[in-house]
Order: structure tokens, then C-alpha cells, then sequence
């Protein structure tokens, strides 16, 4: 089953999130700021295949995360979940985020519900799936229904 790195603060955010995709099967990893999110994705021999971070964390953002990680892993598929939308982004995440190549990653403006965050990971896994040399995730199968 594929791997998601879910990093947030709010600790009814992290438990609805996990939650939900615990249910679709997939192996779920939790961390509560950034610099635990790129200490954890580092320390992977077989790397992560999805953070779902959020953008507002204390001391780093989860975009300024999500760049450090997809320079050791950039296979990886990145959901950005905020209520904040894109355009009152800070400019340095806005920045930061021209750094990663747009089909990497997606956003979803909190509150969402449970099926579209599966379908947003679902989506992003595939493509992470087809840039991969053997079209498969580290995980197993493109589909974790599957």
C-alpha cells in the first residue's frame, strides 16, 4: 500500500485525515511540523509517496517542507490542504512552491470532505505513477483500492 506523510498542526485536521485514508487502505505516517516531516522523509530508505502537508505550520511552512523533501525524494506526490486559498499565500510559499513542477503537486482548500481528499490522493498517486521509470509506486499498486 502506498505511503502517505500527512504533516499538520490542527489535531482534529491530522485525526480526519488519517482517518479517512487509513479506511482506503493506505499506510498513514503522522507528524505535527515541517522540520519532523523532512526528518522523517529523509530517514526513508524507500521514501514516501504522498505528503499531504499543511501550508500554515509553525516555524516552516508546509510548502518550504515539501520542497526540501521532494529534493531527496522527487518522485513524490504532494497535497497542500489549507484554509487559506493559494492566493493569500504567503509570497515566500508562493515562491517556493515555482520550485516544484506542477504535476507533482495539487491543493484543496480546507474544509474538504473525506472524498474528494481520496480522490485528490488517488489522483496525484497516478501521476506520480506515470513519471516513475516502471510506472508502479514504491508501494505496491497505482490503485491502494486495488
Amino acid at each position: 500500500m502506498p505511503t502517505v506523510l500527512i504533516v499538520e498542526d490542527e489535531p482534529l485536521v491530522m485525526e480526519t485525515v488519517s482517518a479517512a485514508l487509513r479506511l482506503k487502505g493506505y499506510n498513514v505516517m503522522e507528524v505535527v511540523t515541517a522540520a519532523g516531516a523532512v526528518e522523517f522523509a529523509r530517514g526513508q530508505a524507500r521514501g514516501v509517496d504522498i505528503l499531504v502537508a499543511d501550508v500554515l505550520l509553525p516555524l516552516q511552512s508546509g510548502v518550504q517542507a515539501a520542497v526540501e523533501i521532494w529534493q531527496t525524494w522527487p518522485e513524490i506526490a504532494i497535497l497542500f490542504i489549507s484554509g487559506t486559498p493559494l492566493e493569500g499565500w504567503q509570497s515566500r510559499d508562493l515562491q517556493s512552491l515555482q520550485v516544484l513542477p506542477r504535476r507533482t503537486w495539487d491543493f484543496l482548500q480546507k474544509p474538504f470532505r473525506a472524498s474528494t481528499l481520496e480522490h485528490c490522493v488517488r489522483e496525484l498517486l497516478e501521476r506520480s505513477a506515470e513519471r516513475r521509470p516502471e510506472g508502479r509506486l514504491r508501494g505496491g499498486s497505482p490503485d491502494p483500492t486495488a
